[in-house]
């Protein structure tokens, strides 16, 4: 069996947009759990995600309203897309919801990101996650 783990930094020479953006293009479905999605982190995903959408390939999101961080504007703009199942995970005070994960769903495999980055424009390109 092959083992290709890395560590995914944002830096000058690589950061996890660049990373999505690949395994998106590469794979033939995907699945992202994140707790928060702002638009300004969607937008950078848009033009890949329609992409998707184009040659069919269907894709999970599940976000959460935990500590009521992701934007509504961001949903909308996920609920347009014909490929994509969207679910929102209602949080309460006993219950939150903090999940990382990028799922991605080729031929002959899985490529799975783990980490502490949400789609949001900071966690994709510059914070250190």
């Amino acid at each position: 069996m092959e083992e290709n783990n890395k560590l995914i930094i944002n830096s000058k020479q690589s950061n996890l947009l660049n990373e999505l953006k690949k395994n998106l293009k590469e794979c033939e479905r995907f699945y992202f759990s994140v707790a928060f999605i702002n638009f300004s982190g969607l937008q950078l995903l848009l033009d890949t995600l329609k992409e998707l959408e184009s040659r069919d390939i269907k894709g999970k999101i599940i976000t959460t309203t935990y500590l009521n961080f992701t934007e509504p504007k961001a949903l909308e703009k996920l609920q347009e897309f014909e490929n994509i199942d969207l679910k929102v995970f209602i949080a309460n005070k006993e219950i939150g919801f903090h999940t990382k994960a990028y799922i991605f769903e080729n031929k002959d495999n899985y490529k799975i990101i783990i980490g502490s980055s949400n789609i949001t424009q900071s966690a994709l390109k510059s914070n250190i996650e």
